[in-house]
């Protein structure tokens, strides 16, 4: 949703919210797939004039390997 992710190329009014990404990325690791590579995309730095997208994305990153490790 722009106005929640407004550094990304292409924001889509009604979009997935972080909760409702991170969730989906928990139970997709969690799932027992053979799960090689994870590719963050879509983000534009230029659209980030407040560093907001950076800190969401490190968070995702984190949250990520968190999960991968069995933290979360």
């Amino acid at each position: 949703d722009p106005l929640i992710f407004p550094f990304v190329n292409s924001p889509v009014p009604g979009g997935i919210l972080p909760r409702e990404l991170i969730d989906l990325i928990r139970k997709i690791i969690l799932s027992n797939l053979n799960i090689v590579a994870i590719d963050i995309n879509e983000f534009n730095p230029t659209n980030d004039k407040y560093f907001h997208g950076s800190g969401f994305v490190r968070y995702l990153i984190d949250s990520i390997l968190d999960i991968w490790s069995g933290k979360d």
